[in-house]
């Protein structure tokens, strides 16, 4: 390594950790409410039910802001507009935590959610643009640990804090990390180009970031009884007509070169950017679904506690992190195709006996193989992202904006098709042995894609260097 190289890696270890942090606040902060929504509506005096919007208002506000995320990196420069949504979530979970009543709660929950819809694709694109090709497989893996093993160790961590201190503790908590990250980032943070000409589409984020929120709040409460159930598909319908006008305003837009579209949608031309987002879509459609899957698998079949469930879900997290920096060394070195079929078919290899095994089982037995479905999907998931920001490097601000909306959207359908399952097969446990089988299907289709992705990889280098070829020799 010569020594620009090592000054440059060692100017981006600082980097990666500032967006980690700011990033495992986002992450790390629905788990965490999760788990105490009955004692805060106990304490508030207020309905379980109305206390859920504590949660559905920050994912709603999170999915509406993101749309947002390209273009406001373009306007504001992406180190400036990542350190305002920095503060702007801390500030939130400040007020969260001294919030004297349910309505003010969900206002500043809402606060926080459009401050974290921000915080992590921007994050992303800083990191991506610091480092160098060959290292970015280690870097977004270092990056994306919050992405991966937050929604694992969130409810124990929730769970200890509101057994020994608080509920108010869940928000507290992201105060002195929001204070660290501050001040590391105001020395570390690239100075960026801020490009104040940049004209926003309004119509195309009226439709996303209505048709988002619409699609998504829509694909959680299919199933649900009651209201929330009949009003589930009318706005799983909705909100996929909102996103088809979007993509036809934004096909429009790409066409005219006077009318810049709010995500550059030609970028699925490229045949590595396509496969990438297609196995990010359904890596997420398996990935967020077995998070789903989990908790219920352990309270409603095994009838564990909360506080139990909770430090059983750690050997997922611990899985999936132990994972996360042999896959960015195995991406830069192989390429993202190739690790998504490694962790891929480890996942699969992993959930395929809940098929079979019956109510009973051992939980060492348990353990051991959700320790070793977190390796497969700590391999799978962020390389796929990985690939996607690569095959986009010159417009990075749509690559992860638009990965970020199309991992949700998976993760969204993969958790509605889990619980549609669960619920309305009549024994209890055929319900969660066919809700494992889906998650085996959808990693297969994400395997096959994955296949793709490698293939479109190996053609790319020969492309690029038949055409530097040409170049120098006409």
């Amino acid at each position: 390594m010569s020594v620009a190289d090592r000054a440059s890696t060692a100017g981006i270890g600082p980097l990666t950790t500032v967006i980690v942090l700011g990033g495992f606040m986002a992450g790390i902060d629905t788990s965490l409410v999760n788990v105490g929504l009955a004692t805060i509506a106990e304490d508030l005096h207020a309905t379980l039910v109305d206390a859920q919007w504590a949660t559905s208002g920050y994912l709603l506000a999170l999915a509406a802001a993101l749309p947002a995320s390209a273009w406001l990196q373009h306007r504001l420069g992406a180190s400036r507009l990542w350190l305002i949504a920095l503060v702007a979530f801390m500030v939130a979970s400040l007020l969260c935590a001294v919030a004297p009543n349910l309505p003010l709660l969900i206002i500043a929950r809402a606060v926080q959610g459009v401050s974290g819809g921000l915080l992590v694709p921007t994050g992303q694109s800083i990191v991506a643009r610091a480092v160098s090709p060959d290292r970015m497989g280690r870097t977004m893996a270092t990056a994306g640990l919050v992405i991966m093993a937050a929604p694992a160790i969130g409810p124990a961590l929730g769970g200890l804090l509101i057994d020994t201190m608080s509920w108010r503790w869940l928000f507290a908590v992201n105060v002195p990390i929001g204070v660290a990250a501050t001040l590391l980032a105001l020395r570390v943070l690239p100075k960026d180009a801020a490009n104040r000409t940049a004209r926003l589409d309004l119509l195309g984020l009226a439709l996303l970031s209505t048709g988002l929120p619409a699609l998504l709040s829509g694909l959680t409460n299919l199933g649900s009884p009651g209201t929330q159930g009949t009003w589930g598909p009318i706005l799983a319908v909705l909100g996929a007509l909102l996103l088809v006008a979007f993509v036809g305003n934004a096909t429009r837009r790409d066409r005219s070169s006077k009318r810049t579209p709010l995500l550059e949608l030609s970028l699925f031309r490229r045949m590595s950017y396509t496969t990438a987002q297609v196995t990010l879509f359904f890596t997420g459609l398996s990935l967020f679904g077995g998070l789903i899957l989990l908790p219920l698998y352990y309270e409603t079949l095994r009838g564990l506690t909360v506080t139990h469930t909770g430090l059983l879900l750690l050997a997922y997290g611990l899985g999936a992190l132990a994972a996360l920096p042999v896959g960015g060394r195995i991406t830069d070195r192989y390429g993202a195709g190739i690790t998504c079929i490694i962790g891929l078919t480890i996942a699969m290899v992993a959930t395929a006996p809940f098929v079979f095994l019956p109510q009973n089982t051992s939980l060492v037995t348990v353990e051991l193989l959700q320790a070793l479905r977190g390796i497969g999907v700590g391999l799978a998931g962020i390389p796929a992202m990985t690939a996607a920001i690569r095959a986009a490097s010159d417009h990075l601000a749509d690559a992860t904006t638009t990965a970020n909306i199309i991992q949700r959207v998976g993760g969204s359908l993969g958790s509605a098709i889990i619980v549609i399952v669960i619920a309305r097969t009549p024994r209890q446990l055929t319900g969660f042995q066919a809700a494992h089988a889906i998650l085996v299907a959808a990693a297969a289709i994400a395997l096959v894609a994955a296949g793709s992705l490698a293939i479109s990889e190996r053609r790319r280098p020969r492309a690029a260097a038949t055409s530097q070829a040409s170049t120098t020799h006409p």
